[in-house]
Parts: C-alpha cells; structure tokens; sequence
C-alpha cells in the first residue's frame, strides 16, 4: 500500500485514502486485494490537472466495462491496478457518505448482512 501511495500522491495531492478490503474483517480465506477510495483534498486544484497528469493517474485506477479494440474487440469487466492486487478508486468528498455505506457493509459468501457493520482504515497523505 506504501508503495501505492508514493506513486498516486504526487498526481492527486493531499488526500484522505479509505483503505478497506477483506483484511478488514476475519474470514476463513486470505484476502485476494485491497480496496482503496482516493478524496483529493483540493478537489478544485485536482479537477484543474492536465490531460497528461490524469492520463497518468488512470494507469492507478480500477477500470471497468474496459472495451479492446481490433485485433480482439473484445471487452474486459474489470481491470485493477498492481498485478491485480488492488482495487482504487477516486472520489470527490461530496459521495464519502455513499462510499461509507458500502464499505461498512457486512457481506458473507457474497451476500449482504443488513444491520451488520465493519470498520476500514482511513489516512491522510
């Protein structure tokens, strides 16, 4: 996750990370990745970033719904930064609350448990 942050720090600036994923409840399986969401603390500053700089910034970024063109066209659901190992996405402060709520949820064996709640880690870069 260090590493992680080196790299996208200098393309977002002062952020606030949520650093969630199934290390953050106690399973019978190991985690397969960790989950990060991304609130740049100057979201003006960051909404006036170069194409280059956000061009840059999306090699760091969960894709999804990716389209290949020729020669495959094909399409792939999902597409994760570092080998596969972590799920990052960006956000504006605004959606945070929404961001809690799915965090916060208990899911077991791919179903939601409501009134169930965890916890996830928060860091300011």
């Amino acid at each position: 996750m260090t590493s992680y942050i080196e790299i996208v720090r200098p393309a977002v600036g002062p952020s606030r990370l949520w650093i969630n994923g199934g290390f953050a409840m106690q399973k019978l399986e190991a985690p397969r990745d960790v989950d990060v969401v991304i609130f740049p603390e100057d979201v003006d500053s960051f909404n006036n970033r170069t194409q280059e700089e956000l061009d840059e910034l999306v090699e760091f970024l969960t894709l999804q719904s990716v389209l290949i063109s020729s020669p495959w066209m094909t399409s792939i659901p999902r597409l994760q930064p570092m080998a596969g190992a972590l799920d990052a996405f960006i956000s504006t402060p605004d959606l945070a609350p929404s961001w809690f709520e799915t965090w916060s949820s208990v899911k077991r064996n791919g179903v939601y448990c409501p009134g169930e709640v965890k916890g996830f880690a928060e860091v300011k870069v």
